[in-house]
């Protein structure tokens, strides 16, 4: 059964994103995630798991983190 929107709402969300040298891509998918996610529940988080990237992804994620560090 599906639950109505205002039930959605107050529940959380957590919102697991796998990276590997996605450096050109992250910050999009962050902030859409975050953008659908808050739309959605009340309470969430967009947690991004980078397995040694040799590009700069994790870099581009300490710039998120710090910029949205607000909505943490």
């Amino acid at each position: 059964m599906k639950r109505p929107v205002q039930d959605a709402a107050r529940g959380s969300l957590s919102v697991v994103l796998p990276a590997y040298n996605e450096q050109a891509n992250i910050g999009r998918a962050v902030e859409q995630a975050l953008a659908i996610a808050s739309r959605l529940v009340s309470t969430y988080e967009v947690i991004v798991v980078d397995d040694g990237s040799k590009d700069g992804t994790g870099a581009v994620v300490e710039q998120l983190i710090k910029r949205n560090r607000p909505h943490v």
